[in-house]
């Protein structure tokens, strides 16, 4: 999977690999590399991708990813974890304009 960041200068990329990758644009250079044990967050998974879904909040500055059981939210600079959110099979996180406000959207009933 890949995603642009809203600028348009990064690419955020996940795989086989569970870790997420971000790229610069113009040069291909790989900027950060967040792996599955990044500040604790332990993103194995018994699925093909420990992410289901990845995005950057709009001012750049944290990626939002969701998998099988949690949301995690993460520095985009230091790969620091910031945050996790637990609970049912999050999909679809999505991110206000303002970047103020996160919404998931479950695949449980």
């Amino acid at each position: 999977k890949a995603k642009f960041s809203p600028k348009g200068g990064k690419i955020m990329t996940t795989g086989e690999e569970n870790n997420i990758k971000i790229w610069d644009v113009k040069s291909g250079e790989e900027l950060h590399l967040f792996n599955n044990y990044e500040d604790n967050f332990v993103l194995r998974s018994i699925f093909s991708t420990a992410f289901d879904n990845v995005i950057f909040t709009p001012d750049e500055k944290k990626i939002v990813t969701s998998s099988f059981s949690n949301v995690l939210i993460w520095n985009a600079e230091t790969g620091d974890g910031l945050k996790r959110i637990r609970g049912y099979s999050y999909s679809n996180p999505l991110i206000s304009v303002d970047g103020s406000k996160l919404i998931t959207t479950s695949k449980n009933e």
